[in-house]
């Protein structure tokens, strides 16, 4: 009875310990599977939204085309789109994907949609009853291109927290795999342990016959029901490899019964080959009994079946030996894999969507760059040429001071566009030396003189630290206080107070404040001042304008140099004060602050090769070169600047790189197989990958549009001294 009693409790232990491991093991299968799904519709749901923005550029392109030409079938793209724009909304808002966030946005989204249609229509309306100049009178008050402004910008911020929502669902992808693999390993292990135990003892009981042969019978179909009853395939054989045990799933996924396999070798039943590789695979029965060692497949094994179907399983196989160590068999225990390498499929085509679209946006983001700043080469070239000219009217000078630094503002939120992107993908450069703070600062506030004097602001100076170098990249601190100015004037009423102060604090730090009598901020909008795209809400948004980039870069620009960027307000009308500190080095390691040189434009006259098909910024860049005294002839594609090249002798080589019939990367590469000629890329693309790219195909230089052209006189020198 003793004994009797023992078995029970080992049966109903065993019982106990696999109906867990299979419900553990299916809880986290079905978390998988919910992750995975998770992953599936997030993808589903970026993709609707991008559908949505594009019906509402279908339903622009189709109003344009009409109110340029009057035809109506230039309105089929607008009237096809229309009826599809609310059933996109409805479907974004139905979808299970969609959070309270992302359902708040949908709501602005759709309060930014409508009126949009609203102007379409009523644009369309007074092309069809008034004419032409009616309908583009309402177009030039700019109110449909803000509104798509506004509609671009919602959709993208509702896309980066669909980004991030997704990133974490595939991480519970992830933890989930792991979570899983390790339950099973365990419960594998635990299975295998109490298996080998009760085999041993049962082949104990065998070899006492004459006194327990009764009690060993018992036994021995304990061990049957208990491996029929585990939710694996299992599979025992003696030490010579012959089947003594399959159960019924062993007999599911072996498509035979146990009949046709017992007293069989195991090889002959159990056939397994390399997915990959199509070989053989040695069997684990045989392993075990080789090593004496528990022994697990590896991936991507098939087991063949006798309908020459495959199927992908793992298994492992553990040694049943006697107390006294005698081995006496093996037990295998193997399982379906194909759900399993199905979500690791699906989790790997999920991380290429993920790559992909992270490539499309860089790509996107790169696009944007080179439209917008392409057009301002020939507006910074014709400023500068008024600048310079004598006949310009002197009281039209503080005008044109005017317009290039409102063209010079505009190439700078093109340029904090770019860093929020070298930020997020960690391609920041950083270059950092010993720098002077104060000399940094004079040349800040120097650039913003005009600007201030226009707003009537007071700019004080209190430079009263006696430790003001630090180490860091002078270009970039230069970007953080252009920053912290640029609102300073912005958000500071005309006759305002602007003063800067610098002061050592403890632990060797300098501080430089920035205060301003400005508009102040709310502890709300001091919560989110630092974060990308974000200002101080949609009415100060309107008023003030701005990408809600720039403090954002400031910190993190300060942040990478070791330092800190603070800010504070005493609330509405209280100004506000931008504070950073840095660790101070030695003053002997700084190098002297640059001092500004006149030098001449070129030693001598250059025949120059200009390679741009836009034709304004072509105009301006050759007035610009030739009133410096060179000659410039312009082709306008890389067959063009081929040709010529064939034609003549050039001193210099200057190429766009976006051109009709390819890129001037092509161009370089060709003119580099016969010619070293120096070469200049000036290009509206400025992304690092993108000036590498130039750098490798063979350009000596690479210059970011819109042309400053005392940089692009200064690189000529550098190229061409003599």
């Amino acid at each position: 009875m003793l004994y009797r009693g023992r078995m029970a409790v080992l049966f109903l232990s065993m019982a106990a310990l696999l109906i867990v491991s299979v419900a553990i093991g299916h809880e986290m299968g079905r978390r998988v599977l919910q992750a995975t799904d998770e992953v599936a519709a997030r993808h589903a749901w970026s993709a609707r939204l991008s559908g949505l923005v594009a019906l509402i550029r279908d339903a622009e392109s189709g109003q344009r085309g009409f109110i340029i030409t009057g035809r109506e079938n230039y309105l089929r793209p607008y009237e096809t789109a229309l009826p599809q724009i609310d059933d996109a909304l409805n479907a974004l808002k139905a979808d299970p994907a969609t959070t309270s966030e992302l359902e708040q946005n949908l709501v602005r989204l759709n309060g930014l949609i409508r009126p949009k249609l609203k102007e379409l229509a009523d644009t369309i309306a007074l092309r069809q009853t008034s004419g032409f100049a009616s309908a583009t009178q309402v177009i030039d008050t700019d109110f449909g291109m803000n509104v798509m402004f506004d509609i671009r910008q919602q959709a993208g911020a509702m896309a980066t927290k669909n980004e991030a929502l997704l990133t974490a669902a595939q991480q519970r992808v992830r933890d989930a795999i792991w979570r899983r693999d390790w339950v099973r390993l365990v419960a594998t292990i635990i299975d295998l342990t109490f298996l080998a135990g009760i085999y041993l003892r049962l082949m104990h009981d065998r070899d006492e016959r004459d006194r327990a042969a009764a009690e060993t019978y018992r036994q021995k179909e304990l061990l049957a029901v208990t491996l029929a009853s585990i939710g694996d395939a299992v599979m025992v054989t003696d030490v010579e490899s012959r089947i003594t045990f399959v159960n019924k799933v062993a007999e599911s996924l072996l498509l035979r019964p146990a009949a046709d396999c017992i007293g069989k070798p195991c090889g002959e039943i159990f056939r397994i080959i390399n997915e990959q590789t199509r070989q053989s695979v040695e069997s684990p029965v045989a392993k075990v009994i080789e090593t004496g060692t528990v022994v697990g497949l590896a991936n991507h094994t098939l087991l063949i079946r006798p309908d020459g179907s495959e199927l992908p399983i793992d298994d492992a196989g553990a040694p049943v030996r006697e107390a006294d160590g005698t081995l006496r068999g093996v037990v295998l225990i193997f399982r379906d894999f194909t759900a399993h390498r199905d979500a690791a499929e699906r989790m790997q085509r999920a991380n290429a969507d993920l790559a992909a679209a992270v490539k499309a946006k860089d790509n996107f983001i790169a696009m944007i760059s080179h439209e917008l700043r392409t057009p301002l080469t020939p507006v910074v070239g014709t400023l500068q040429a008024w600048e310079e000219s004598s006949e310009f009217p002197a009281c039209l000078r503080d005008d044109l001071g005017m317009a290039r630094w409102n063209v010079e503002l505009e190439a700078r939120l093109i340029d904090d566009l770019l860093d929020m992107t070298r930020l997020g993908t960690g391609k920041l450069s950083i270059e950092r030396e010993a720098l002077d703070l104060h000399a940094t600062l004079r040349a800040v506030v120097n650039l913003f003189e005009r600007e201030f004097a226009s707003r009537q602001l007071h700019i004080n100076l209190q430079l009263n630290a006696q430790r003001f170098h630090v180490s860091a990249d002078t270009a970039r601190m230069h970007q953080v206080f252009w920053n912290i100015l640029k609102n300073a004037a912005k958000f500071t009423p005309k006759g305002g107070d602007v003063t800067i102060i610098s002061e050592c604090g403890p632990d060797n730090l300098v501080r430089i404040h920035f205060k301003d009598s400005g508009i102040g901020m709310t502890a709300e909008t001091l919560g989110r001042i630092f974060r990308p795209l974000e200002q101080g809400g949609a009415e100060i948004t309107r008023r003030y304008g701005g990408l809600g980039l720039g403090m954002a870069i400031s910190r993190s620009l300060v942040e990478a140099q070791n330092g800190t960027l603070v800010a504070q307000s005493a609330g509405i009308g209280g100004g506000s004060t931008f504070s950073v500190s840095m660790p101070t080095v030695d003053a002997t390691a700084a190098a002297p602050a640059p001092q500004p040189t006149e030098q001449p434009n070129v030693c001598r006259p250059l025949n120059i090769l200009l390679v741009e098909d836009h034709a304004d910024t072509a105009t301006v860049i050759r007035l610009i070169l030739r009133k410096a005294g060179h000659q410039v002839d312009i082709g306008g594609t890389v067959q063009a600047g081929l040709d010529k090249l064939g034609e003549k002798p050039f001193d210099l080589l200057l190429s766009d790189l976006g051109l009709p019939d390819g890129t001037g990367l092509d161009l370089i590469r060709q003119v580099r197989q016969n010619s070293q000629i120096p070469a200049i890329a000036l290009t509206g693309y400025g992304m690092d990958d993108d000036i590498a790219r130039c750098r490798d195909a063979g350009f000596n230089r690479h210059l970011t549009k819109p042309v400053n052209f005392q940089q692009l006189m200064a690189t000529i020198r550098e190229l061409i001294p003599e």
